[in-house]
């Protein structure tokens, strides 16, 4: 089962230099993200959150709600 392909949103693909382009599908409830206490290391270690570079570390734009206009 490919879940990179499966989990990751679109620009993805720009992150981790993948071949392919992901299927932009969420991993993870909001509420249950937000049910790890800030402090807990396993949030951080188990989720992509807030913005993302691309592999040469530029800010990549979701283009749906970044609209640079």
């Amino acid at each position: 089962m490919n879940f990179s392909q499966m989990n990751l949103h679109y620009s993805s693909q720009q992150t981790f230099a993948l071949d392919a382009q992901p299927w932009n599908g969420y991993q993870v409830l909001e509420e249950f993200y937000n049910s790890y206490d800030n402090n807990d290391l396993r949030k951080e270690a188990n989720f992509l959150a807030g913005s993302q570079t691309d592999f040469d570390g530029a800010d990549l734009l979701d283009y749906a709600s970044d609209d640079p206009t």
